[in-house]
């Protein structure tokens, strides 16, 4: 690891603890003032939580770079449930103006061994992408549909929709989608996302719907069938 690589892991290991603390006085505040608190400080208190929360993905998805880049990216997996998992991932996504807006759609629950930290960061990221590219009048469906051999995740932004051209690239390394909200980290996390997906032996692609739209989705093999 070089040096300039190895001061960037060192500050994004260092970001944790504040912005956890950050999370967690915001969480503490939010109940202290649970009787008295008005809908914007509730939401100002939701909003510090959403940014810090995507500071820590974004260091993150830095890290991982770092280990891409070397050769030493390596995964740690665990049973998971999935439907919990992708809850969960959008509620720690979704920013409070967006609260709403998405959809979980996930009738059959099912279980997969996977690196769950770095699974729901996919989706997190998947999740802003569809957030940042989409009007916000316009709503997002997360999606998980299981076969006998895979489970698929997929981000749908309603009506929304990327050209053709912008979808050949948009995994490619820090080239963000034209016409998407500037959010420095995205093409990162995106590009990080796919070697995530690529490290349990799936697959991550984007295609055009018929009806309008687009949809992100990510594929992972059951390699523990009875796991339902």
């Amino acid at each position: 690891m070089r040096a300039g690589e190895a001061d960037v892991v060192a500050i994004a290991n260092a970001f944790r603890t504040p912005l956890s603390m950050i999370s967690l006085e915001a969480l503490h505040l939010g109940e202290t003032l649970a009787d008295h608190r008005s809908a914007e400080v509730r939401e100002a208190l939701a909003g510090i939580a959403h940014h810090a929360a995507l500071l820590t993905r974004l260091g993150a998805d830095l890290v991982d770079l770092v280990a891409i880049n070397n050769q030493q990216f390596a995964i740690d997996r665990a049973p998971t449930a999935m439907r919990t998992l992708l809850a969960e991932a959008i509620e720690r996504t979704i920013p409070p103006r967006d609260v709403g807006r998405v959809t979980l759609d996930a009738p059959e629950p099912v279980t997969l061994v996977i690196d769950d930290q770095r699974i729901e960061r996919v989706v997190a990221n998947l999740l802003q992408h569809a957030l940042e590219h989409a009007p916000r009048t316009w709503g997002i469906i997360v999606r998980l549909d299981v076969t006998s051999t895979r489970a698929r995740i997929a981000v749908t932004d309603v009506d929304a929709g990327m050209s053709i051209d912008a979808m050949t690239f948009v995994f490619d390394r820090y080239r963000p989608t034209a016409g998407a909200h500037p959010y420095d980290g995205q093409a990162l996390g995106l590009y990080v996302s796919k070697r995530i997906v690529d490290a349990h032996g799936g697959v991550l692609g984007v295609e055009r719907l018929v009806e309008g739209g687009s949809r992100c989705y990510f594929d992972l093999p059951r390699t523990d069938r009875s796991s339902r």
